[in-house]
């Protein structure tokens, strides 16, 4: 990734440098800038872990729980020398005392809390202990970001009374996909859509988010967090939002936000007795007590999108990985093709494919060749992305907005106010809904194929 703009001189700080993030997201992605020449040579990246390695330790580390080529070519030992390692326990104040020296009070530096959110509050308490948290920095934030909205809104007034608003950086790393940044560009630069973007034209919106991979690496983490925390909460409501808002008046960050903003506080919030009929849950192991599946019918009820269904299913273990918006427009109101009602024809619909691939297709009926009008479904492919030119890695282009100080893609506290209070009805009323077991690497519960068919739809697979 090359960017026109040359990145200032700064220092990065990585509080949480021997997790799982640090080593398989935020390192890969902070080496892929430095070879474009993106980064600064001058910048510094610091990591900080429990461990008390030395920089060669902490090396021998990165190679033995990095399972990537390059870790060993020229490249990344050149990129390595702009590495520093240091110990650091996020409750000892004494330990920041090291890491003073390596942040001179004129210099930006920007605060990654590649860790758990119980931790945030103590770490700001400390780096300002040490006169750290100066105007010239600024604070990453990985969610989840509390378990609650009670949670949430207590670590977010610690950390505000030691940075301001515009110092935070809530993170949600889905806003960084090439294909999630192009639903912006195809919606409002565009003049044919718009027409058509509303309930008088559009039947029902899906969102799926599935992935093959089980619980276990993340288990004590998931019996606590569960697939509507873990991924309804953020991923898939930013990506609602995105969808359904309204045009903002500019590009400005906030403008964004704050029509973001107003398709969270119109969600619709349903009583005990609504809740079973639109939500469903399931796990595919008896010994798991999260929910590792959930599927929601949901409703927006504002003037654009009164009416129109939104449905949304994602879990875990579960056949084929794939994330993915799909919009389907209504039927044409009557068909001059005879001989093709047999075959009904589909309707028009609009799929952006965010994972494994990014992909963007509006799919239309079209003549088949030769004699006669005969119709078959055909797919524009709206895809930019080509395989000399592969979509950049999420946290690549996350990591440059921080460091460049550019808020778009990052959450506002009244954001996930919104998406708590929201989650947090249907939490209360959790007890509800019934829990189905499901067969692993299947798609889900059994039940899940008539929650959407029983409204005379089927899942886009």
């Amino acid at each position: 990734m090359t960017y026109k703009k040359p990145l200032q001189n700064i220092n990065l700080v990585i509080i949480g440098g021997t997790g799982h993030l640090a080593l398989n997201k935020l390192l890969p992605s902070l080496y892929n800038l430095w070879c474009g020449h993106t980064l600064n040579s001058n910048t510094r990246i610091i990591l900080t872990g429990q461990n008390n390695f030395t920089l060669e330790e902490y090396h021998l580390f990165i190679k033995k729980n990095i399972n990537l080529d390059y870790i060993k070519t020229p490249k990344w030992n050149d990129f390595f020398k702009n590495i520093t390692y240091i110990k650091l326990c996020i409750q000892d104040l004494t330990d920041y005392l090291p890491l003073k020296k390596y942040l001179p009070l004129d210099q930006e530096c920007v605060y990654y809390m590649a860790t758990a959110s119980e931790h945030f509050t103590c770490f700001c308490e400390n780096i300002s202990k040490i006169n750290r948290n100066t105007p010239l920095s600024r604070i990453v934030l990985e969610k989840p970001l509390g378990h609650d909205l009670k949670s949430f809104l207590y670590i977010d007034e610690i950390v505000k009374k030691y940075f301001t608003e515009k110092q935070i950086y809530r993170i949600d790393h889905y806003l960084g996909k090439e294909t999630v940044q192009n639903i912006l560009a195809l919606r409002f630069s565009n003049r044919m859509f718009e027409p058509l973007w509303n309930n008088n034209y559009i039947d029902h919106i899906q969102i799926t988010v599935s992935e093959e991979t089980s619980i276990e690496k993340r288990r004590a983490f998931y019996e606590k967090t569960g697939a509507l925390k873990d991924m309804v909460q953020n991923h898939i409501l930013q990506l609602l939002c995105l969808t359904l808002m309204e045009a903002p008046l500019s590009q400005n960050a906030d403008m964004i936000r704050n029509e973001k903003l107003k398709i969270l506080r119109a969600l619709r919030y349903f009583t005990i007795k609504e809740l079973p009929m639109h939500v469903l849950k399931g796990r595919y192991c008896e010994t798991i007590s999260a929910e590792t599946y959930v599927a929601l019918k949901i409703f927006v009820d504002n003037w654009r999108w009164s009416g129109v269904p939104i449905y949304i299913r994602t879990g875990k273990n579960l056949k084929e990985r794939f994330s993915e918006i799909y919009v389907q427009f209504k039927p044409i109101p009557h068909s001059i093709f005879d001989d093709q009602k047999a075959y009904q024809l589909k309707p028009n619909s609009f799929v952006i494919r965010l994972q494994p691939d990014d992909n963007i297709k509006l799919n239309l009926m079209s003549k088949v060749k030769g004699t006669g009008l005969s119709l078959k479904p055909i797919a524009l492919n709206l895809n930019t992305a080509t395989s000399d030119h592969p979509s950049d890695e999420a946290y690549e282009r996350i990591l440059i907005d921080i460091i460049q100080n550019i808020p778009t893609l990052f959450m506002r506290h009244d954001e996930l106010m919104a998406s708590w209070q929201w989650i947090d009805h249907i939490i209360d009323h959790w007890h509800s809904v019934p829990t189905e077991l499901y067969k692993p690497q299947s798609m889900g519960p059994a039940s899940s194929f008539n929650f959407i068919e029983k409204d005379g739809f089927k899942w886009h697979e």
